[in-house]
């Protein structure tokens, strides 16, 4: 998924130990692979989410997201049964976000100005 890449892509920049980037890297896959979604069912279980915030909510996992695109473009046309739980507008500005901003912060990372000593050279 290109979200969690992108995420990757940005963490990489960020760390700057192997060891670091290897537990980093783990404990941000957990949490953007299962973490999000759990909360998102644990918030429906306890009456936390509406209805109303589903669509909102949903928008925050990128898995999440990405389902509930397929889910509107894909299943719903062909199936009477099946609605989104949120719109592909949603969706999509969710994923574009989860793909922008870690590549803007690794790019800000990786280039961030240095400070390097200027000499003079005399001829």
């Amino acid at each position: 998924m290109a979200a969690v890449l992108a995420v990757m892509v940005a963490l990489s920049a960020v760390v700057r130990t192997a060891r670091r980037g290897v537990v980093a890297a783990l404990t941000l896959a957990i949490v953007v692979a299962v973490g999000l979604d759990l909360a998102i069912v644990l918030g429906l279980v306890s009456d936390l989410l509406t209805g109303e915030s589903l669509q909102w909510v949903v928008a925050v996992s990128p898995a999440s997201a990405y389902r509930s695109l397929v889910l509107a473009l894909v299943v719903a046309p062909v199936s009477s049964t099946v609605s989104a739980p949120t719109t592909p507008i949603v969706s999509l500005a969710s994923l574009l976000g989860w793909i922008a901003v870690p590549l803007l912060v690794a790019a800000w990372r990786v280039w961030e100005p240095t400070m390097h000593s200027t000499t003079e050279t005399t001829q």
